[in-house]
């Protein structure tokens, strides 16, 4: 696993040699010392090189096809923020990755109903469901804007019903598994 963080200021890089256990057996974790000194370049327009040697494109011992990366690369992640050694290790070894999916709703009044979703991995009874709502525009109509833009702040809870009163504006309904994945069952507009 390679991980690069990048602030501005500091850069850290890690790379970990994680093998999936159970169709290599023999593999563990490693750690690799390269036989010459690694100078990271430390300016915000450098390119990032995945599976090319040092990134100077000069390779080593000077032929840049003894460092081409063998091997394939998969879940590939990007994030606006740096994530802590926790995180990382939680996504590793998470092994749910998909988010739920979400059942039919009824929207009558401001008193939505909702079906169960179904999920991969998590029970359909260890499921999270929460009641997200914004008054003026519609700004709740992803997960992200409904997580960040919630003027309800209406706790996850395990029932498939909710209701507010006195509200005027938008409503949605998300549902959380186990391994953090959030779905929608859509936005709608109350009263």
């Amino acid at each position: 696993m390679f991980i690069a963080t990048w602030d501005g200021n500091v850069q850290k890089i890690h790379l970990r040699n994680y093998y999936d256990v159970v169709n290599v057996p023999s593999k563990g974790h490693s750690s690799f010392t390269p036989s010459s000194s690694y100078s990271p370049v430390r300016s915000n327009s450098s390119k990032l090189y995945i599976g090319h040697g040092y990134g100077d494109g000069k390779g080593f011992p000077s032929d840049y096809k003894l460092n081409l990366f063998k091997g394939n690369i998969d879940d590939i992640r990007i994030y606006s923020r740096v994530i802590t050694e926790d995180e990382i290790d939680t996504i590793f070894n998470l092994s749910d990755s998909e988010p739920p999916v979400p059942g039919g709703y009824d929207t009558t009044g401001c008193s939505p109903v909702w079906k169960t979703a179904e999920d991969d991995v998590t029970r359909t009874t260890n499921l999270k469901y929460k009641l997200v709502g914004i008054t003026g525009s519609n700004r709740i109509s992803s997960v992200e804007s409904a997580l960040k833009n919630d003027e309800l702040n209406k706790t996850w809870a395990s029932n498939t019903n909710d209701s507010v009163s006195g509200f005027n504006g938008y409503l949605n309904v998300l549902v959380k598994d186990e391994g953090s994945n959030i779905s929608q069952y859509g936005t709608f507009k109350c009263p």
